[in-house]
């Protein structure tokens, strides 16, 4: 997925503070009503590696969260 489309799914799902830095799109993570312990993300722990064409990896660093987008 390119920047424009991973950055427009993150604001869909409902994830704040997006930017993208060094080929990753960084955020708050969009899972954090399910999987953060004691609510909210407060600061980008979220990244997607911008790969055009081809999976996206994701991974959280506050919840553990590793998985992929596809296009």
């Amino acid at each position: 997925m390119n920047e424009t489309e991973i950055t427009t799914f993150l604001m869909a799902a409902g994830a704040e503070k997006i930017r993208a830095s060094g080929g990753w799109v960084k955020s708050t993570c969009p899972l954090a009503s399910s999987r953060h312990r004691g609510g909210r993300d407060k600061q980008p722990s979220f990244g997607v590696h911008i790969a055009p064409g081809e999976i996206s990896r994701c991974r959280c660093l506050a919840c553990g969260y590793v998985g992929s987008l596809t296009p």
